[in-house]
């Protein structure tokens, strides 16, 4: 079953219809959010490609890579509604290449 999520205006980076990778934003303190990029998020650390999983912690402020999401719709105060899409091994594959 596929998750949806609204997301601000300046953190999300599709266009409906457009296929992304969606990243958890979890500050220590203060409210989580999720980001929707063009590009999977990268490891702090090595840099490393991620489609799933911890991406690491910089200043209390951990992200966590939640797999590849869907715009579905802007709404008027221009927040995004995503949806999360069932990705196979070869599609991430695919894409960390």
């Amino acid at each position: 079953m596929a998750n949806r999520y609204w997301i601000s205006e300046g953190d999300c980076d599709l266009g409906v219809g457009e296929v992304g990778y969606l990243i958890e934003i979890c500050p220590q303190q203060g409210v989580d959010r999720f980001v929707a990029t063009r590009e999977p998020g990268r490891t702090n650390m090595s840099r490393e490609p991620r489609v799933r999983g911890w991406l690491g912690e910089t200043d209390n402020v951990q992200r966590v890579a939640r797999g590849k999401c869907r715009a579905i719709r802007v709404d008027k105060s221009r927040r995004t509604l995503v949806e999360t899409v069932d990705d196979t091994v070869e599609a991430t594959a695919d894409v960390l290449e």
